[in-house]
């Protein structure tokens, strides 16, 4: 195991606990989302930023397994705010052969690589990190924002989840469906990244991260303990409230 200094260490658990809690406070800021509440930056701005700093740890530690210190500022400017980038690069670097012996980690790459939910999701919140958080500023000031707003791109895949589905189609005419339609839909988003950031979690302790990785077990337990039965039973806005 790689000597990494004490004081590096406390920055890097500080940052996983801070990156945890960005993940937590977004998905209760989405299971918020309803009839009478549509204030999707909130999660947006949670989850993409969230996200992007998990994978820039893996990264971060991937690096340091490497070439025995840690990149460089400019290392962790060029790899940017977008999260359909960073998942990539995970993906093409934390799955060597070794790692795929191990059937969770071939379930994790399978549902990064393929899953159409997360894909999408992922480019929501790509689309945010990369220019969509200032998407008002821009048309403000006379810019000429490349696709739509982050809110109408997020709205847009809760339709295509609608869509998808039948029974959601019925609830979308149903005026006695009330919030249960967002409910219905929110669950699906809850579940797709809820097992996203468990992957990521999991190369902490399984991945070729892991002989460094394992030390920060407790800033992540969160979602690397997640089992699947329990994937969407969690009320992120109760859980966070006993916890304060």
């Amino acid at each position: 195991m790689t000597d990494i200094p004490g004081e590096l260490v406390v920055a890097l658990v500080n940052e996983l606990r801070t990156d945890i809690g960005l993940l937590k406070h977004g998905l209760a800021s989405l299971q918020a989302i309803d009839a009478a509440n549509d204030f999707y930056q909130l999660p947006l701005v949670l989850l993409a930023n969230g996200t992007e700093r998990l994978c820039k740890c893996v990264l971060i530690l991937k690096h340091e397994r490497e070439h025995g210190a840690f990149p460089s500022q400019a290392i962790l400017k060029k790899w940017g705010h977008d999260v359909r980038s960073l998942t990539d690069v995970v993906q093409q670097e934390c799955y060597p052969a070794e790692y795929l012996k191990r059937q969770v980690a071939v379930d994790d790459q399978l549902f990064l690589s393929s899953d159409e939910l997360l894909q999408e999701a992922i480019a929501c919140l790509s689309h945010y990190g990369i220019g969509g958080r200032y998407y008002d500023l821009d048309v403000i000031c006379g810019a000429h924002p490349a696709g739509e707003s982050p809110e109408s791109a997020w709205q847009s895949l809760e339709m295509a989840i609608v869509q998808g589905d039948a029974t959601m189609k019925e609830m979308l005419i149903d005026p006695r469906a009330g919030n249960r339609l967002y409910e219905v839909i929110n669950l699906r988003l809850q579940v797709t990244l809820e097992r996203y950031f468990r992957a990521l979690c999991h190369l902490f302790t399984l991945g070729p991260i892991s002989e460094e990785g394992r030390r920060f077990t407790g800033a992540i337990g969160d979602f690397l303990f997640l089992r699947d039965d329990q994937l969407g039973t969690r009320d992120y806005g109760q859980l966070l409230w006993r916890s304060a």
